[in-house]
């Protein structure tokens, strides 16, 4: 029985990221009832290390068939299940920043699910996952907040970082504690989303750092 579950799942498009966490497409599990999803739910929740009690079996199954939204529920353990663009990730808990700590930049710094290092400034053009800083600039880390606004490249107005996640299509589930660069009081970055106004080098060169997210 258990070997048929685990066929029927293969069959259901699970993947796997780097960081160990599992997804699997929302389409995929509609038709199922509640009570096969709470034959389905353990089997996909293993196979990212997570094991699922009667009364985790049966949250899972209910935020699946009735999880017409984003969001994400806690599980024991220190994992979650987030609903995220039509697909559920069972994955562990992602720490969050603290919100009123302001961190500075600097070679190899992890926070929360986020790592920085620099990198050479000619190595490819600059993504949204890597910033350009004049190397006498004194740039910080913090978790983005309610309220905050940032000037971007090109645009003359500030607008509101919320703005900026929604046009990149990142979902409220993964917003909390994502980071922001700040130099001074201006944000000039918000990794993976969006550049501030561009800063030149002056005489003492510039300093490229790489954001990267660490886990699912």
């Amino acid at each position: 029985w258990r070997r048929d579950v685990a066929r029927l799942v293969d069959g259901l498009g699970v993947e796997r990221t780097e960081g160990g966490a599992v997804r699997i497409a929302g389409a995929a599990l509609q038709g199922y009832d509640l009570q096969g999803l709470e034959v389905l739910g353990p089997e996909i929740a293993g196979r990212a290390g997570i094991t699922l009690d009667r009364r985790g079996t049966k949250r899972v199954a209910s935020f699946i068939f009735h999880g017409a939204r984003d969001g994400t529920i806690p599980l024991s353990g220190g994992f979650e299940v987030a609903r995220q663009r039509g697909r559920f990730v069972f994955r562990r808990t992602r720490p969050r920043l603290l919100t009123k700590a302001s961190v500075p930049l600097r070679d190899g710094l992890e926070i929360g699910v986020w790592r920085f290092r620099r990198a050479e400034v000619a190595a490819g053009a600059v993504g949204v996952w890597s910033a350009v800083f004049p190397a006498t600039a004194l740039p910080v880390v913090r978790a983005w907040r309610a309220g905050d606004r940032m000037v971007a490249a090109g645009l003359g107005t500030p607008r509101r970082v919320k703005r900026f996640f929604g046009d990149s299509g990142i979902p409220g589930s993964d917003r909390g504690g994502w980071p922001v660069v700040l130099v001074g009081e201006e944000i000039v970055w918000i990794p993976g989303v969006r550049h501030g106004p561009a800063r030149g080098g002056g005489d003492d060169g510039t300093i490229r750092y790489v954001c990267e997210r660490v886990g699912g």
